[in-house]
């Protein structure tokens, strides 16, 4: 029987001894026939209890349909997408059927990935086409796309189609922004330039700043002058050292911030803060800040560094010498989470505890002169930020600064 239906019936019970016997799980060897039960089916049914003669009937519609099944219906009820309830199917196919539907996940990934990197490239006619399609939705069929994203919510794929939408509708905005641009800025004079523009001359001028001059003198694009772009790339950059020029547009914003968690019921924010830094060997490059005139990539002198010179006498009468190593500061709140970039501070050499720690200092009076107060410090396990730790515990080193902090 099992070699015909091809897997075991969990309410069959054998028994092999004294002969092999057939019996349901549920059998009641002690029964009664009812009254009315008809005298052929007494006779021929007298030793079989009621729970073995539906076994017996089920056995029977089985082995009919498994004897008569051809081998293309068993491989469809193996295929991922068949509705086929698992109960009914051999533990055989039962894995052959999870094996198919993992294979079919996995291509469909696949897929999916492949058509998210993939691109079409559309021309004037198509783009005006899909531009004027997406204007109509965003004006007049608010409600219809809510309903779209509502329904994707349901089927877990509302956040991708929200995600597709925004950078159709950005990429539309961001074409119409340079082709006003190029209409607009046709004069020389009062020029405005949007960022895209800016960024697409960016990508030219900082890969060759004579092919940008060139491609500019061809009059075929409306492009940005080089002294726009220069005031671009130089607009983030300040000097190295604890100067409260770097932390206070930060420090402005995160007395917003405070305020703005006020305002939504949330607890105040104490302005205690942990400090983390990190030591990272630069490339030997150096680079022209053409807004402040100055060479980028060269150590701090000693005028610099006076504090530093002061206290340790590391700071010598040298010339200027090429950045090795620098120390970058981050400045982060432990009761809101909120990040202000500190000051970094250059060397032309590896950079020791008494560096370090030198500039540990003058970073955490830097932010306790505007308020903010340090409560701990986080850095790698470098030996010199271990040097560190054990001299502002005061377990070696001179100067047991700071001993029980």
């Amino acid at each position: 029987m099992r070699e015909v239906i091809r897997f075991d019936i969990k309410s069959v019970r054998r028994t092999y001894e004294p002969f092999c016997r057939v019996d349901s799980v549920n059998c009641i060897i002690w029964f009664e026939l009812g009254v009315n039960c008809r005298k052929e089916r007494r006779l021929a049914h007298s030793v079989i209890c009621p729970s073995c003669i539906r076994l017996k009937c089920d056995l029977q519609r089985q082995l009919k349909r498994t004897s008569n099944e051809s081998p293309s219906k068993k491989v469809a009820r193996q295929h991922s997408s068949s509705r086929a309830p698992l109960s009914h199917m051999s533990s055989a196919s039962q894995e052959r059927r999870r094996a198919n539907q993992q294979n079919d996940r996995k291509n469909m990934m696949k897929k999916v990935l492949h058509y998210a990197e993939a691109e079409v490239s559309l021309d004037d006619e198509q783009s005006d086409e899909v531009s004027s399609i997406t204007a109509i939705l965003e004006n007049s069929l608010k409600e219809e796309l809510e309903k779209l994203f509502n329904e994707g919510e349901k089927h877990g794929v509302g956040h991708i189609l929200k995600n597709i939408w925004k950078e159709d509708v950005s990429r539309e905005s961001e074409h119409k922004l340079f082709q006003k641009d190029q209409k607009c800025n046709g004069t020389g004079r009062g020029n405005r330039w949007n960022m895209i523009t800016i960024r697409i001359a960016l990508a030219v001028y900082i890969r060759s700043p004579a092919a940008y001059e060139a491609l500019k003198s061809f009059g075929i694009l409306q492009l940005p002058s080089r002294s726009t772009l220069q005031a671009y790339t130089g607009a983030f950059l300040h000097e190295p050292g604890a100067n409260s020029t770097c932390i206070e547009k930060q420090v402005a914003q995160f007395v917003l911030h405070c305020q703005k968690r006020i305002l939504d019921g949330k607890k105040e924010s104490k302005k205690d803060g942990v400090l983390i830094f990190d030591e990272v060997k630069v490339i030997s490059r150096m680079m022209w800040n053409s807004r402040s005139q100055t060479l980028i990539g060269l150590s701090m002198r000693a005028e610099e560094m006076a504090s530093l010179g002061d206290i340790y006498q590391t700071a010598d009468n040298s010339c200027a010498a090429q950045t090795s190593h620098i120390l970058q500061f981050l400045w982060r709140d432990l009761t809101s989470n909120f990040d202000i970039v500190g000051p970094y501070f250059t060397s032309d050499s590896t950079i020791d505890s008494k560096f370090t720690l030198s500039c540990v200092m003058e970073t955490i009076k830097l932010f306790q002169l505007h308020g903010l107060s340090t409560s701990l410090l986080v850095c790698d396990g470098a030996s010199s930020n271990l040097s560190l730790i054990k001299a502002t515990h005061g377990f070696s080193g001179g100067y047991p600064i700071f001993k029980g902090w």
